[in-house]
């Protein structure tokens, strides 16, 4: 049975934690202090950790860098549940690895899907990173680029990461919904390429005024192009149709990616000039027999400006 240790001050928390993951068929060791949690974690293999971030002797970020350090649980999933939800606190908690990070109340519920994502990625069916649907979002992003706004892109080497902390200034998230696949898709630009694209469509000399809310609009465009023309690619090449949710636009620096999805997420740097544009992937499949994603099985090639995934 998964064995989670649960680390909270309240003792309400704990008691109410323990009764209902006992009742899931969970082993539970649950602590009040820091210190009990580290000791707990030296001397025991934990499947998954539940930690508040304000404990009385320490801060629960703190030992979530201190338990990466104990060969036993260096690679432990860890769920951060707090009423503190600030920013910083969430991106700390996020650039340390943590898998989720709950403001406080939160549903068992909410709580009890995240831990069956963690203990059975098989059963979550992460990572659709198909290399027919990864080429066919590519193909549109840089056609839509050269052609919508004359700006040539020339894509880098893939890669995964796990936290969602965006790496640009601006970001349009979509959802992607069919028979196989379901999950998110993100755009990530900085205010400069879109002032650009806005220079491109209407010309210097326009007299538009490109205020945040124009910066907003053409990013939620740009978005809206590439699905519009990725859509078309799926339907001609694959006879799928995918259900696409509005954009969504957030601005801020060091925004937080609302993925609805415990899958890794792909990234596919690509670059202007000197300006960097990042699409990500965050997929989950539909098909159980699929096996998850891995960095051992993307293959990449970069060749004669064009994106190949095998």
């Amino acid at each position: 049975m998964p064995k989670i240790l649960v680390v909270d001050d309240s003792h309400d928390v704990r008691h109410l934690l323990s009764e209902k993951l006992l009742a899931s068929g969970h082993v539970v060791v649950a602590c009040e202090t820091a210190s009990e949690a580290l000791k707990e974690l030296e001397a025991n293999v934990f499947d998954l950790s539940i930690m508040d971030i304000q404990l009385p002797d320490m801060s629960g970020l703190e030992v979530i860098s201190k338990l990466l350090s104990i060969p036993l649980n260096s690679k432990l999933p860890v769920i951060v549940i707090s009423g503190l939800t600030s920013r910083e606190n969430i991106v700390k908690a996020l650039n340390l690895g943590v898998h989720s990070f709950l403001a406080k109340p939160f549903s068992f519920n909410v709580l009890s899907e995240k831990i069956e994502n963690i203990l059975n990625p098989y059963k979550s069916r992460q990572g659709a990173f198909d290399p027919v649907i990864i080429k066919i979002f590519l193909e549109a992003t840089m056609h839509v680029f050269h052609s919508f706004a004359s700006l040539p892109l020339t894509p880098g080497k893939p890669y995964l990461k796990s936290d969602k902390v965006a790496m640009n200034e601006i970001s349009a998230v979509i959802g992607l919904a069919s028979p196989a696949v379901k999950g998110s898709m993100a755009v990530n630009m900085d205010r400069d390429i879109l002032v650009k694209v806005l220079q491109k469509l209407f010309g210097t000399n326009s007299g538009l005024v490109i205020d945040h809310d124009a910066i907003k609009d053409v990013c939620g465009e740009m978005a809206n192009q590439i699905l519009g023309r990725a859509k078309q690619q799926f339907l001609r090449e694959t006879a799928m149709s995918f259900e696409i949710t509005v954009p969504t636009v957030v601005v801020g620096k060091d925004h937080i990616l609302n993925y609805k999805s415990t899958s890794s997420i792909l990234v596919i740097p690509f670059k202007f000039d000197k300006q960097n544009i990042f699409v990500e992937f965050c997929l989950e499949l539909n098909d159980r027999a699929r096996e998850p994603f891995t960095r051992e099985n993307l293959i990449v090639a970069v060749e004669e400006g064009e994106l190949l995934l095998f």
